[in-house]
């Protein structure tokens, strides 16, 4: 079986993407950051399981979950751009690019499952409170003996897709108004 990362983005409804992989039939898990305040988390659970799926916490013991759930499940959806200790980590924006972190993340997850990467975005289409969710094409990922080389390689590559993405699309990016130019 091929075991797929859905990669999101943070625009529109993101939280639409996974409702749509539901919806056409998809047997996936989603990781997710949980929240500080333990009402808000029971929310966000309440919310998205509801739906369906299952949800794996983000952190070292959801990084040994994700893995396994690319071998138990259709897949794994994860949003590769994401606001850390109020700096934003990806896109890069012409910063270098991160070692760590999400977008890092999929680039190990992939390369050490043997995974195929989508990338999927959710894009609000007027102002009525309409969306549309976009899967791309899978990802060409590079895959040598040089596992580090790769890794670069593999977020420059998530990066490229990403940043044009959410350039376009600022006016709907959720961390629009956490990104700051500090090194």
């Amino acid at each position: 079986s091929r075991r797929v990362i859905v990669m999101g983005v943070h625009l529109g409804n993101w939280e639409a993407i996974g409702r749509t992989l539901i919806g056409l039939g998809y047997k996936g898990a989603a990781i997710y950051q949980v929240p500080d305040n333990r009402f808000e988390h029971w929310v966000v659970q309440q919310f998205r399981r509801r739906y369906g799926g299952k949800l794996v916490p983000q952190g070292p013991a959801g990084a040994r979950a994700a893995y396994r759930t690319l071998y138990e499940m259709d897949g794994l959806l994860l949003s590769v751009d994401e606001c850390v200790a109020e700096h934003v980590n990806a896109p890069a924006f012409g910063r270098p690019l991160p070692r760590e972190g999400n977008i890092a993340f999929v680039a190990r997850l992939s390369a050490l499952a043997v995974a195929v990467v989508v990338p999927a975005y959710c894009l609000r289409v007027n102002d009525r409170a309409q969306f549309r969710v976009v899967f791309m094409p899978p990802m060409a990922f590079a895959r040598s003996a040089d596992r580090q080389a790769d890794l670069v390689e593999n977020v420059a590559r998530i990066n490229a897709v990403i940043e044009p993405l959410v350039r376009a699309h600022l006016d709907q990016w959720f961390y629009a108004s956490e990104f700051r130019f500090d090194g």
